[in-house]
């Protein structure tokens, strides 16, 4: 039985078209298949992330579409900064071997981001659209990949230092 909040979670059939497809994004990004014997579901996030070093990053890229998203329906600028947080810290901690793939199995933040959306929206104002919200498409994408880039580097040289203490 599925219950449905006015206000927080409306039904599919009172959404704009645009968030009912990122309602289904989220789901399939972290959400798509059911782990026998548990309760525990995990999606493309979890498996694409399993491609070592570009995995991670094309599920960030993948998962700005919620960012942009929340930008064209007027989402608040700090429910904003914390949705970029959760993608940040799912794209830095998802990059290291074996715990990254644990954390990305567990660590649902393309729901998490799609209920800030949802719960946060502006709904008295109609969404962005035009070139406004290409800019900031392209502002989310590079700053994501930016920090992404940076902290999966970082990542690296923290693993290789801590190798060289180890056995250097």
């Amino acid at each position: 039985m599925v219950v449905h909040i006015p206000e927080v979670i409306e039904p599919d059939e009172k959404l704009p078209a645009d968030l009912v497809t990122l309602r289904r994004f989220a789901d399939l990004m972290d959400r798509a298949v059911a782990i026998p014997g548990t309760n525990q579901r995990f999606g493309l996030d979890a498996a694409v992330g399993l491609i070592p070093g570009i995995g991670d990053l094309m599920t960030g890229a993948m998962s700005t579409w919620l960012i942009i998203g929340a930008v064209r329906h007027r989402v608040p600028f700090p429910k904003l900064l914390r949705m970029l947080f959760n993608l940040i810290i799912d794209i830095v901690i998802g990059s290291i071997p074996v715990m990254g793939d644990i954390f990305d199995v567990l660590h649902k933040q393309n729901v998490m981001n799609m209920r800030i959306l949802m719960e946060s929206r502006n709904r008295r104002l109609p969404p962005r659209s035009g070139g406004r919200m290409l800019a900031a498409a392209l502002l989310v994408l590079i700053v994501v990949m930016t920090i992404a880039i940076g902290g999966i580097i970082a990542t690296l040289l923290l693993i290789f230092w801590l190798a060289e203490q180890r056995f250097g």
